[in-house]
Order: C-alpha cells, then sequence, then structure tokens
C-alpha cells in the first residue's frame, strides 16, 4: 500500500502545473453542505434524487453526491473512505454539516420537508465563510483554490476540504438499455475527485488533481467545506461550479410511482453486509 501511495503522490507531482483563478477574486459564501450518498442501482434514491434537486434551488446550499465503488459506475476508494467516516450501510442517506441525518426516502414532497427541517436544525456557521475559485482545467489535470475567511474557530482538527464534482452526467445502465440503473438518467453533483484536506488557516490553498479522460471538462465544479476532523462538524460550505442545464434530448424524469414499490423502507442495506 506506501508503494501504491507513493506513485499516486509522484504522479500527481509530476502533473503539468495549471495556473489556479484566485481565490479572493470569488464572492465569499456561507452555505450548508449536503453530503449526499446514493447508487445508481437504489430505488428509493430517485425520491431522494428529486427531492434534493428541488431542495438545491435553494441560494444557501451546496451538494456533493457520493457513490459506491461497488456495481456503480462514480464510485472510487476516495468516496468509499467518506461513507465509512460517516459509517452509511444504506442509500440513499443524506448528511447536512456533518451532523443532521436523514436516511431512506418515502416522497418526493415528504423527504423535501424533511431536508428543509435538517436545514433550519443545522444552520451554517456565522462570522466565517469560504472563497471558492473555478477550477482550472488544462493538460488532464484541474488545479483548485479556496480560501477561509472571518473568524476562523479555535482548537485543533480545522480542515480545509476540496472536492471535484461533475453536474451533469447521463448514465443508462451497464448495457445501455437500464441494466443495474434505477431508472434515473441524469446524475447531479456527482463527486469525482476529494483532494488531500489542508489544516484551517487564513491563506488559500491550492490542489492540482489528475482527470479521468471521460470526465466532461465542462461541467466540473469545485465544492470547499470547513470541518472538523473529530466532531465532523461542518461550519460552512461554498462552491464555484457550471450554470445547471437540462438537455433538450433528456428523457423525462421517471413517474414518481415507476420502480419503487419498497419506499416504505428507510434505505436500501448495502450488498456487501447483506
Amino acid at each position: 500500500m506506501a508503494t501504491r501511495g507513493a506513485a499516486v503522490l509522484l504522479a500527481l507531482l509530476l502533473l503539468p502545473a495549471v495556473p489556479a483563478s484566485l481565490p479572493d477574486d470569488a464572492p465569499e459564501q456561507r452555505l450548508a453542505l449536503v453530503e449526499y450518498f446514493t447508487a445508481t442501482w437504489c430505488p428509493p434514491c430517485v425520491q431522494g434524487d428529486l427531492a434534493l434537486e428541488a431542495v438545491a434551488d435553494m441560494d444557501d446550499v451546496a451538494v456533493l453526491a457520493y457513490h459506491p465503488l461497488e456495481d456503480d459506475p462514480f464510485g472510487s476508494p476516495a468516496i468509499e473512505e467518506r461513507l465509512e467516516l460517516y459509517e452509511v450501510t444504506g442509500f440513499p442517506t443524506f448528511v447536512i454539516n456533518g451532523g443532521g441525518r436523514l436516511e431512506g426516502a418515502s416522497s418526493q414532497s415528504g423527504t423535501e420537508e424533511q431536508y428543509r427541517q435538517l436545514f433550519a436544525a443545522n444552520p451554517p456557521a456565522e462570522g466565517v465563510g469560504v472563497r471558492v475559485a473555478a477550477p482550472q482545467v488544462a493538460n488532464g489535470s484541474a488545479t483548485l483554490a479556496a480560501q477561509a475567511t472571518g473568524a476562523l474557530p479555535e482548537g485543533d482538527g480545522w480542515e480545509l476540504w476540496l472536492v471535484l464534482y461533475e453536474d451533469h452526467r447521463y448514465w443508462y445502465g451497464w448495457d445501455g438499455e437500464g441494466n443495474g440503473s434505477n431508472g434515473m438518467r441524469l446524475h447531479r453533483w456527482t463527486v469525482r475527485a476529494i483532494a488531500e484536506p489542508e489544516p484551517l488557516s487564513a491563506e488559500a490553498v491550492n490542489r492540482t488533481l489528475a482527470l479521468d479522460a471521460n470526465w466532461d471538462r465542462k461541467n466540473l465544479g469545485v465544492v470547499a467545506f470547513i470541518q472538523n476532523n473529530a466532531t465532523l462538524e461542518v461550519l460552512v460550505a461554498g462552491f464555484n461550479g457550471p450554470e445547471f442545464h437540462r438537455a433538450e434530448e433528456e428523457q423525462p424524469l421517471p413517474a414518481p410511482g415507476a420502480l419503487l414499490p419498497v419506499l416504505s423502507v428507510a434505505a436500501l442495506r448495502r450488498w456487501h453486509n447483506r
């Protein structure tokens, strides 16, 4: 494992330098962070996706969607570490600012209301914020930059995280006809890469990440957030990403009752836990 880690570090060091846009040119943000744990094969996640998309239209929310490595085209080992951090065992699971938690989805309207209650109970911190630069993409890599602002918290364990996401990804199933899919064609806020966190300070943080050839460069964005590595509390978040759009040729969203005969189940158990 040490050899593999050294190889990854060397590969990152050899990436061509890409100048980052300065975070101090970006607006200061104080958003709530929604970490959404979902899977392309999870039927209840359809209602979770629809409800969360409605909530994400609010101006005070940043969203990251994490997919498991098992049987999902969007999973990665880095995402698995995030699932383990929050001890996620079923999908969908929503974590608000590292604390408020919702597991499962019953209906779009009902789940949306539960989201909003969690937002109200877990607001972003006052007096501290983040500035997030747009990702600078070139030569197979992306440079991310962000900076904490305001009155930074005292004490140990606070870190600044930078996450690269893709906001507009269509996926039709492993066979192109829906096999392995819950029927959702469009997947949003899909986490693609997670940078090593930086101990919190007032200095700007820059990270360069390798890009996969299959990621759509035009739809990449960055979410930055301040989190305590012991308590998992998230103070604030911010993002800088593409304006979301729906393609004209996109298939209609599935009907609320379609493919969802078991929505009363709180959440699907992860397959490897069966």
